[in-house]
């Protein structure tokens, strides 16, 4: 076998070897980095849950399906700049609430090795008819990529409770 033929052999088995590595482990996709001017767009009107600025709308979002066999949907954003993460959900079509429940956002890690924190609760908007919540922190919380909403009842018990999107 000639060198050349040898060179290109082995050219491709890595080439076949890398794209066997990629679709066994996708590379993460950053997420999405804007400017300061985009975070000072997106600081809420004192009357509206709603951030409604490129910084959110320029992002990726990810559907969220409703898991409790209801038709609630809802949409959800995870965008950093200077190194503070900006979280936004919103959410259609949840049931309605009685006084002693509320519903809770929470960000979860599945690997390596599983957690979940809370994000704060949703606050519905009468205007918009939607349900919101708002997060942002400077902790690095990158690896937590799956994003839940629960029902909770008002009870001070710090755990999720009932499921309701994913």
């Amino acid at each position: 076998m000639s060198k050349t033929n040898l060179i290109i052999l082995i050219t491709f088995g890595l080439v076949v070897f890398g794209y066997f590595q990629l679709r066994k482990d996708p590379p993460k996709q950053p997420l999405e980095e804007v400017t300061q001017e985009e975070v000072e767009n997106i600081l809420p009107d004192k009357d509206s849950p709603i951030v409604e600025t490129s910084l959110f709308t320029t992002a990726p979002n990810v559907d969220l399906e409703d898991v409790s066999g209801g038709n609630s949907t809802g949409q959800a954003w995870i965008v950093i700049n200077d190194g503070k993460i900006y979280h936004q959900v919103i959410a259609q079509d949840l049931p309605e609430l009685t006084d002693e429940y509320f519903y809770e956002g929470w960000l979860v890690r599945e690997k390596p090795s599983p957690d979940f924190f809370s994000t704060g609760k949703m606050v519905f908007d009468e205007q918009s008819k939607v349900w919101i919540l708002n997060y942002e922190t400077t902790d690095d919380k990158s690896d937590y990529s799956k994003v839940v909403i629960t029902l909770e009842p008002d009870d001070d018990n710090p755990a999720p409770a009932k499921h309701i999107l994913e």
